[in-house]
């Protein structure tokens, strides 16, 4: 890893990326690490609050496109989850919530929940850099041109292993966190 490197981890809801944050947690100081949410955070506001020098990494919840505001070299990273997997996961995770806001979940059955197309197409969303309207073709482009990882929920561990490579980062072993104990475990036809 190049000391200059700036890392972008882009944290897609529901897709492991508390855990990954816990790790990452491990491997920085908390000067050389940068929590951004873009539904909570202004970008600008947030970088003036530290010393883009001492910055190593930037996590959370963002589009694509953050290193367009710091002049570095850089390198992106996500994780990806089967679309249904995560759709049901969230599904499950928002009717866990309590409170008056979440209360409409907890009464929507899992078709009326999709029916409503929350979220709907949110990794694309996401590494398109563009929620309103989302393309597969730029997100598919974004991950081939600006990512060194992209991993899966569901390949986890040896998406850790890839990572510790291209990023030198041993402290590896983690705890799943942010798992919704309500949630039935779906199978798919090739696991029967």
């Amino acid at each position: 890893m190049n000391a200059e490197e700036l890392i972008y981890f882009i944290h897609i809801p529901k897709t492991g990326g508390s855990t990954m944050t816990n790790i990452i947690r491990d491997h920085f100081l908390p000067s050389e690490k940068l929590a951004y949410f873009h539904n909570e955070d202004d970008i600008q506001q947030k970088l003036k609050q530290v010393n883009l020098n001492e910055i190593k990494i930037i996590y959370g919840h963002y589009l694509f496109g953050i290193h367009e505001h710091i002049e570095r070299p850089f390198s992106y990273f996500t994780l990806l989850r089967h679309p249904v997997e995560r759709v049901i996961s969230l599904y499950y995770y928002l009717k866990s919530i309590e409170g008056e806001p979440y209360e409409v979940y907890r009464k929507m059955t899992l078709d009326e929940f999709i029916e409503q197309k929350i979220e709907e197409n949110i990794q694309t969303s996401y590494l398109s850099g563009n929620l309103s309207n989302p393309k597969l073709t730029k997100a598919m482009r974004n991950l081939r041109t600006y990512f060194e990882v992209v991993g899966t929920t569901e390949q986890f561990d040896e998406t850790l292993y890839l990572l510790g490579k291209r990023y030198g980062w041993t402290k590896l072993c983690y705890e799943r966190v942010n798992v919704t104990k309500s949630r039935p475990r779906m199978y798919f036809a090739s696991e029967k």
